[in-house]
């Protein structure tokens, strides 16, 4: 009897086990929701753009979906793209793709359960709700498609009248360079004066009227060779003598090293750049001298076209400097880059320049705006490139280059320009393009890429 009482209680008490096991193996529905990733499929949309000869012409677009990224406020709940869509996209009929953490995803007022092949309309911000598993939890997300409201991706001109006589078909140097809210224009005329004048830079006609400069009597102005740097006006003289202004009028010299400067290299890193015959000095705020380390020869940095200098993308405390140069007898322009960071520059070396390498174009100039670096110019030497054909850009700091079409176009008056000619851009997203000669002229455009 005892026997048969020990083996039902040893029976009774399995059964509990079992039965405990079975409980703790129950599906439990999980309260988990979120959107994880949003896109958009490529769309096609059609564009009507004035062009500058007055006409409007229609174009056809591609807006590939996968250049524009999406960021997901998961506390506020929205989701929205930085990069603006081109102007003009229709948005009426979007296919999306989603990644989401939950059951089914639900859209618009009406709340229809998402699928990949609905077609939905982004005029204005579209509802998106994630339902759990467990038929309670839910989260609601509003989803803006950001489309630019005026053309980005084509250049709208203006020539710009001036108030007085600038003597503009009589130049044969010229730089302009921006200093706060004013453009300033430092020129050199056919009989050796050199000139100052400048302008407001939300203006263009109203201009000062053309001052001599002092200082510089006997000196002639190097190529490209004046800077902006500490509130100051540096200039480089063909003689190698550095000067500096305040105003832009009158010059004196500044202290160097024995070595004689040949090119102004630019502000990198906070510090006043030049290149010597041998080697490359920075001068610190403190006016102190030193040499920096440079990875090839200093003299294949040719004449200087453009400088930029932008954060790195994973540090923004490391500041990437390309600098441009065009050497004689180049068909290809040369990219030498330093990071703050580093000690030493170094020269980019394309693997394949006729595919992605910058034509050394003449008098080319390169700006920066908004990540992207511009270059424009006059002809190749080899004559397979008109004067003011188009613009080329890089996103990649300076490592390939390609050219720029759907818009980026030059006036009509520009095209086939060769003469001496500056290209800045301002503080507002200005382009300004002044040109001397004969058919010398102001010309002004607002550069949109990136808002």
């Amino acid at each position: 009897m005892r026997t048969r009482l020990t083996l039902y209680s040893f029976l009774s008490m399995l059964c509990v086990l079992v039965s405990s096991c079975f409980d703790e193996e129950e599906t439990v529905m999980s309260p988990n929701v979120s959107i994880d990733s949003f896109s958009i499929n490529d769309l096609q949309t059609e564009v009507t753009l004035p062009q500058t000869d007055g006409t409007d012409t229609t174009y056809t677009l591609t807006v590939e979906g996968e250049h524009y990224a999406f960021a997901i406020d998961h506390v506020a709940g929205v989701i929205y793209n930085r990069d603006s869509l081109p102007y003009g996209t229709d948005v009426k009929a979007v296919t999306i793709n989603l990644g989401f953490t939950g059951y089914y995803v639900c859209h618009g007022e009406e709340q229809k359960v998402w699928q990949s092949a609905d077609s939905i309309d982004f005029t204005t911000p579209v509802r998106f709700t994630v339902y759990a598993y467990d038929g309670v939890g839910a989260k609601t997300y509003y989803v803006n498609l950001n489309v630019h409201q005026m053309v980005t991706d084509t250049l709208m001109w203006n020539e710009v009248t001036p108030d007085k006589e600038l003597g503009l078909q009589d130049i044969n140097n010229m730089q302009v360079l921006v200093k706060n809210d004013s453009l300033y224009m430092f020129v050199t005329k056919g009989d050796g004066q050199k000139q100052m004048t400048r302008t407001a830079t939300n203006d263009g006609r109203k201009w000062d009227t053309p001052i001599t400069m002092q200082g510089l009597e006997g000196e002639t102005i190097c190529e490209q060779s004046i800077e902006l740097w500490n509130g100051n006006f540096y200039l480089l003289s063909v003689s190698g003598t550095l000067y500096t202004s305040a105003e832009g009028i009158n010059w004196t010299q500044h202290p160097t090293p024995d070595d004689k400067f040949t090119t102004m290299v630019g502000v990198v890193a906070g510090n006043l750049c030049m290149r010597g015959d041998e080697k490359i000095y920075e001068m610190n705020e403190n006016g102190e001298w030193s040499e920096i380390e440079v990875a090839g020869n200093p003299e294949k940095m040719g004449k200087r076209a453009g400088m930029t200098n932008t954060p790195l993308a994973t540090n923004n405390e490391i500041i990437r400097t390309t600098w441009v140069g065009v050497s004689e007898g180049e068909d290809y322009a040369t990219i030498w880059t330093k990071l703050s960071s580093e000690e030493r520059w170094t020269c980019y070396q394309p693997i394949e320049p006729e595919r992605c390498g910058l034509p050394a174009l003449s008098g080319m100039k390169v700006l920066g705006t908004e990540g992207v670096m511009l270059a424009l110019g006059g002809g190749t030497t080899n004559g397979k490139i008109a004067p003011f054909d188009a613009f080329y850009k890089s996103t990649d700091g300076g490592i390939s280059w390609s050219k720029v079409s759907d818009g980026w176009s030059f006036p009509e008056k520009l095209k086939g320009f060769e003469g001496v000619f500056d290209a800045v851009t301002d503080a507002a997203g200005g382009l300004w393009v002044i040109c001397a000669g004969e058919h010398g002229g102001i010309y002004r455009t607002r550069l949109t890429w990136g808002e």
